[in-house]
């Protein structure tokens, strides 16, 4: 047998069917009790209107969403615990800075593209 035919195949572009997989979490999870969207526009950028709006990139690292903002030729990275995740819905923590104490969960849940305003 070759070097070749002794290799397996592995797949790596498999993402799983949960909001860690990037094919069910682009596009719209809205909280509608905060009036807060996040637009997961690729892989890597996001849009966030509500709660802090603006454009933002942002990566999984484990169980965090990491969300970098650039002001002013400076940027500011926030990590946000996902205590849950289904394909449906995503809980994150730190999605609404407070100076005093800790940020509550917040629940987003996936919009169907069929119910999005263009």
């Amino acid at each position: 047998m070759s070097a070749l035919g002794s290799l397996s195949c592995v797949n790596n572009d498999m993402d799983p069917d949960n909001f860690y997989g990037k094919h069910v979490r682009i596009g719209a999870w809205i909280n509608e009790d905060l009036e807060d969207t996040l637009n997961f526009v690729d892989d890597s950028h996001l849009i966030r209107k509500g709660n802090w709006p603006g454009e933002f990139t942002y990566r999984i690292e484990g169980d965090l969403l990491m969300v970098t903002v650039e002001i002013n030729g400076q940027k500011f990275e926030s990590s946000n615990q996902i205590s849950a995740a289904t394909d449906t819905s995503v809980t994150l923590s730190g999605m609404i800075p407070y100076l005093t104490y800790t940020s509550p969960l917040v629940t987003y849940v996936k919009q169907p593209a069929s119910l999005l305003k263009k």
